[in-house]
């Protein structure tokens, strides 16, 4: 075991010790006893056995000491104990907790903020039950994850499952953690030089007066990331954060419209989404709209109107817009619109289609609805999932999809970490039995990361699906995230994953279709999908 396992383990083996130092004594004679109590000076029977019993008497009150000391600690002692040991960026004070039985401003209020903030906890509408015990098991995967460390496998860390954690037990960890502090301290001296220079520049250099603060301290950042070697770890300033969390939750601050330049270069609207605010004011496709804020838009590019439509969110734009022969203004609000990312529609009589855009925030519920209105309303025989130009997003959204048609407690794929590895099984909401269908799927070069995951695994369990397209894009890392006060955020590496079965890892090769169909970029702009219908011809 590792650092505190074998703590504990210690602790056991001296206790073992104890015992068996006193077997030995009772075979010893008493002669031999009194040697070793008192050297070689001679004392009468009824002296020694007194000494013996003030001697059991001393010996029974210190284990007794020894019990009494090992008292159990409460959640809360814990919580506080383990967090006020952790530095963490001050924007960990922002975070607003659900947890109904933690009091706001409390010790230990501060202190759950930062476990979350470290990904430690979920933040959700649940009690926390400060006055409780904590289970050892608990307390050691809490330990694993503050010290990204692996002190057993989990079969060997359940068996700590009905053991609580005493004094001693969280001393321990406090000791481990203050070690692994000093030791990151010494190795801290490259970034007291990087420090030292930043100050060096705002205090002393000649032209300090003309520094951006920002800029340097974002540049320095850059150049970190660009020695790593991993093209998926990135630094995005505030403007570029926003713009990637945006895409990521598909969630957007506009008025609802796709557009496109017409050969005569009109602005014509292409798309109107569902219950935006566009839709709400009756704006239909193939409106052209002739101004923005009273600016004729006739000679300005495509990005330079969309500029104009886009603004601050609860704002208002006006456009005039020409529909036929009828000119009207109208007036929109800028409103937060969530794209849908799963949409569905029946092909021919006998094949459903479901598109996959990414996988953002909200998609595994999407795709629950999807699946709902097949079984409800249609009988198919084939079934089609696009993951084209899906770039993937958050994992556990795809590992929630494939619940519903893999097989309960089958492994779906494994997440391997620096220091350790777990295993995603399926918790089997069985919304999809794929033995009853015919079931394609369509991929190209940009299906990446967790598109690639779903396509894998349920390749994997249904070896009889056909894939067509082209190869995937070929990622097998897993990110994670941070925001800070400012608005900027960091995306880095921190494990990757395998698709179970076979262990298949795809970094860089991707996943190659049973059926290689290109895509006929001209045709598709009239409407014909040539790598669709290479399915439907199928």
């Amino acid at each position: 075991m590792k650092k505190i396992l074998i703590l504990l383990f210690s602790f056991i083996l001296l206790s073992t010790g104890f015992a068996y130092a006193t077997d030995s004594e009772e075979n010893k004679t008493q002669e031999e006893i009194n040697s070793e109590l008192y050297g070689t000076e001679k004392e009468t029977n009824s002296e020694i056995e007194e000494e013996i019993e003030e001697e059991k008497k001393l010996e029974n009150s210190e284990i007794k000491e020894k019990i009494q000391v090992d008292k159990y600690v409460t959640r809360e002692e814990i919580f506080i104990e383990l967090f006020s040991q952790l530095e963490v960026l001050k924007s960990y004070k922002y975070i607003n907790l659900y947890y109904t039985d933690v009091k706001k401003g409390s010790a230990l209020y501060t202190a759950l903020q930062k476990g979350v903030y470290l990904d430690l906890f979920t933040n959700t509408t649940i009690k926390i039950s400060p006055e409780k015990k904590m289970s050892q098991y608990h307390f050691m995967v809490i330990a694993e994850n503050i010290l990204d460390k692996d002190y057993g496998t989990n079969s060997e860390l359940k068996k700590l499952e009905w053991k609580y954690v005493t004094e001693e037990l969280l001393e321990e960890l406090l000791s481990v953690i203050r070690r692994e502090k000093e030791i990151s301290s010494k190795d801290e001296k490259g970034m007291d030089m990087v420090v030292d220079i930043y100050t060096t520049i705002l205090e002393e250099y000649y032209y300090r007066g003309d520094v951006d603060k920002d800029k340097v301290v974002y540049a320095a950042i850059a150049g970190m990331l660009t020695k790593l070697d991993d093209r998926f770890t990135k630094f995005f300033q505030p403007d570029l954060s926003k713009k990637f969390l945006t895409h990521i939750n598909s969630s957007y601050e506009w008025v609802g419209i796709y557009t496109k330049m017409d050969d005569d270069g009109n602005f014509v609207i292409q798309e109107v989404i569902p219950n935006s605010p566009a839709d709400k004011e009756w704006l239909k496709k193939d409106d052209i709209i002739i101004k923005v804020d009273w600016q004729e838009v006739k000679w300005l590019t495509d990005e330079e109107i969309l500029n104009l439509i886009k603004g601050e969110l609860a704002t208002s734009v006006k456009l005039e817009v020409l529909r036929g022969i009828d000119l009207f203004n109208v007036k929109v609000m800028r409103e937060v619109i969530v794209i849908p990312t799963v949409t569905s529609k029946l092909i021919k009589w006998n094949t459903y289609y479901i598109n996959i855009d990414s996988f953002g925030a909200n998609t595994y519920v999407e795709f629950e609805e999807q699946l709902n209105i097949l079984k409800e309303k249609y009988t198919v025989k084939k079934l089609i999932f696009d993951f084209r130009d899906n770039p993937g997003g958050y994992l556990d959204q795809a590992t929630k999809m494939l619940d519903t048609i893999i097989p309960k407690d089958e492994d779906i794929l494994v997440i391997e970490y620096q220091t350790s590895e777990y295993k995603v099984q399926s918790k089997w909401t069985w919304l999809l039995d794929l033995d009853k269908y015919e079931v394609y799927i369509l991929v190209n070069e940009w299906s990446a990361s967790a598109s690639e995951v779903m396509v894998g695994v349920m390749k994997d369990y249904y070896p009889d699906i056909k894939i067509f397209g082209k190869t995937t894009y070929g990622k097998w890392s897993v990110q994670s995230f941070k925001t800070y006060e400012d608005g900027s955020s960091f995306k880095f590496t921190v494990a990757k994953w395998l698709i179970w079965k076979n262990r298949i890892g795809i970094d860089k090769i991707g996943i190659i279709p049973d059926v290689d169909v290109e895509l006929n970029e001209k045709l598709l702009e009239n409407g014909i999908d040539t790598q669709l219908d290479a399915i439907l011809d199928y």
